[in-house]
């Protein structure tokens, strides 16, 4: 949870990350048009990847959102995007949706993530344990390390759009 939230949301302060999000671009609110809903907003913000020229590849929602849009139905109450008893894969306007708690409700972010962005992972995740760490020994206790190096280059800001669903700024 901690890497998903730095990928995303890190402020790039000290030995945090600086995440998609702070280095994406704003969502052109330009680009909403009256009765545009959720969906409509997301369609909005792929072409704004694509008039930068590149092609988004994915959209990352929270998981209440995405939810709420597998929720949607239509005038006669049928759902809009999948049977509730056979489900379907998260996709939305033909891109995988990913679900991710690092990002607040009402937030999005689309763009084009293979091209635009590459994580470079100097040393996987270890686990370390130890008895030896000052009086651990003596009072039977353990002291646990958890360390990796990992560093995310944004080569290509312009391919993310990061904003909110409502259309707003």
């Amino acid at each position: 949870q901690e890497e998903e939230d730095q990928l995303l949301s890190g402020d790039g302060t000290g030995v945090n990350l600086l995440g998609l999000v702070p280095q994406a671009t704003p969502f052109n609110t330009a680009l909403v048009e009256s009765g545009d809903q959720q969906v409509d907003v997301l369609r909005r913000a792929i072409l704004q990847v694509r008039l930068s020229y590149y092609g988004a590849t994915g959209i990352v929602l929270h998981p209440a959102d995405w939810a709420a849009i597998e929720l949607m139905k239509d005038g006669e109450n049928r759902y809009l995007f999948s049977a509730a008893t056979t489900g379907a894969p998260a996709r939305l306007w033909g891109l995988p949706v990913v679900e991710c708690d690092a990002l607040d409700v009402g937030e999005f972010m689309v763009g084009a993530f293979a091209t635009a962005a590459t994580i470079y992972d100097r040393m996987q995740a270890a686990v370390y344990l130890s008895t030896e760490n000052e009086d651990d020994f003596i009072h039977n206790m353990v002291s646990i390390m958890f360390e990796e190096r990992i560093a995310l280059a944004v080569k290509r800001p312009l391919a993310f759009v990061h904003g909110n669903l409502d259309g707003e700024s």
